[in-house]
């Protein structure tokens, strides 16, 4: 199921997302993902262009960024990270453009 960025995160995120095309965006919750690195791998199998937005208080922030950024190299594919304070640090919402 989709969500609107509106309300999830700051404005200021979602016009980013909105002037890059980034307009369909899924809510996961890192507790669904057992591997995140396989997860990842899996959705830039699906989409050459994501932006993926994680919470800003989650310890293992920059784990999970150079995870996406490594993964994304790797596959040839278009990222933008984001982070906010507004979603909880068990969450994570991943966007791409509408086709």
């Amino acid at each position: 199921m989709t969500v609107s960025l509106k309300g999830l995160v700051e404005e200021n995120i979602v016009e980013i997302n909105n002037k890059l095309g980034y307009t369909t965006c899924w809510l996961y919750n890192f507790k669904w993902v057992s591997d995140f690195g396989k997860f990842v791998n899996m959705l830039f199998t699906r989409s050459k262009s994501l932006s993926i937005i994680l919470p800003y208080a989650r310890e293992d922030k920059d784990v999970l960024m150079n995870t996406i950024r490594r993964i994304a190299n790797d596959k040839n594919a278009s990222v933008i990270i984001l982070l906010t304070d507004k979603i909880s640090t068990d969450n994570f919402l991943v966007c791409n453009k509408q086709n």
